[in-house]
This record gives C-alpha cells, sequence and structure tokens, in this order.
C-alpha cells in the first residue's frame, strides 16, 4: 500500500484517506513495523475510503474539473455570457466572463447566495415541523463536515450543501437539529433522527459519495 507519512509530535498513530491518497500521521519515534501492522488491521476501512473516491471521481469529475455545476442534486453545463447575473437558467448554469479569479468567486458566491434562502428556509420549516428550536444558521466551508451544531444552539450548513438533491439536504438539517436533543451520537440520538428520517442509514451511505465536493476549488 502506497501512502504518506507524516510524524510530529504527537502522542497517536491515524490514517486520512482523501483525494485517493493515504497519509499516516505518527509520533516521531514510532517504529515503522507499528506503523505497517497498524495499516494492515485498517486495510478494508481504508479499501472502502479509496473505493468512495473512485466512485466520485468516476460520477463527479465534470463537477469537479469545473465543466459541469451542481445545484439541488441535479448536473448543469456551466457557461460564460458577456455580463448579467450569475444564474440556473433553463438547464445551464451563466457566469459572467472574467479572469479565473473571478469567474470561481462568482460561482462560489451563486453558491452562497442559494444556500443562505434555500438552506436557511429549510431549516426554518423543519424546526418547526420537529418542534425544535435553534438559536442561529450560519454558513460554513468547513472541509470535512456538512454541518455541525453547537451547545448554545447554532446550526451551521456547509455552503455546497446546496448542490446536492434535496434527500440528502433534509438528513443533514434533521441530523443537526437532533443535536438539539442528543448533542452526541448515542443510540438514543440515532433514535431521533430515525423518527424523523426512516431511511436515515441509506442517506447517510449516500452522502459519503459526495463528501469530495466539500474540498473541491468549484
Amino acid at each position: 500500500m502506497e501512502y504518506t507519512l507524516e510524524r510530529s509530535r504527537r502522542k497517536t498513530v491515524s490514517v486520512i484517506v482523501r483525494d485517493g491518497k493515504v497519509t499516516v500521521r505518527a509520533p516521531l519515534r514510532t517504529p515503522l513495523a507499528f506503523i505497517e501492522n497498524f495499516l494492515r488491521k485498517k486495510s478494508d476501512w481504508i479499501a472502502d475510503k479509496l473505493a468512495v473516491g473512485r466512485r466520485a471521481a468516476a460520477a463527479l469529475g465534470d463537477v469537479l474539473d469545473g465543466r459541469y455545476a451542481m445545484y439541488r442534486g441535479r448536473k448543469f453545463p456551466v457557461c460564460r455570457t458577456d455580463g448579467g447575473r450569475t444564474q440556473v437558467r433553463q438547464g445551464t448554469l451563466y457566469i459572467p466572463d472574467g479572469t479565473p479569479e473571478q469567474v470561481s468567486a462568482r460561482r462560489k458566491n451563486f453558491y452562497r447566495r442559494e444556500a443562505k434562502v434555500y438552506l436557511g428556509a429549510r431549516l426554518e420549516q423543519i424546526a418547526r415541523a420537529m418542534g425544535v428550536t435553534y438559536t442561529a444558521f450560519a454558513l460554513t466551508n468547513a472541509k470535512s463536515l456538512w454541518g455541525s451544531c453547537t451547545a448554545d444552539g447554532t446550526i451551521r450548513l456547509h455552503t455546497r450543501l446546496i448542490m446536492l438533491d434535496d434527500a440528502l439536504i433534509d438528513y443533514v438539517i434533521v441530523h443537526e437539529l437532533c443535536h438539539r436533543r442528543a448533542l452526541n451520537h448515542s443510540a438514543e440520538f440515532w433514535a431521533l433522527v430515525g423518527n424523523v428520517i426512516p431511511d436515515w442509514k441509506a442517506r447517510r451511505a449516500a452522502l459519503k459519495d459526495y463528501s469530495v465536493l466539500l474540498r473541491s476549488p468549484y
């Protein structure tokens, strides 16, 4: 197995699989034999993560390279225009032309604008239906989480969540709102999620195939 080894003043060995690459983080003096044995024990988990990455690359390659855009679970070809507003119109995402930096910024601003409106409204609707309250809603661009809920009741949802279909959006929102009653991932917590979304396991599994979008430059 090919992997990158990063040593530092840490106390434990861990492995990260991201973008088709395996990275091991280990204490400075951890023997190589120990690390190799650790990887053998984790081999099935690593293989599963790599397979997820390959599926994502195959299914989302045209999104990751910028030719297409994802919005509410659908793919749209990207077309640059002479001016106007960044928007989805007649099955295409139109973006005003400019430098690569400007075009990238306009695309990100489109997602943020749409996410703020749709995710905010959907969060409010689902919270009301569940009888759950929260103190604030904010967008995030975290590299590994679709959402989070703080102890004081702030719900953060990733801007890129607007790229996914409504079933997965709702799953993430329900997940975070259930943390208002159980700020952990105990059996009680998953029972709360299941009361609202009976097929939460299938949705959680499907969500993993889109994790690559969290780190996409587009």
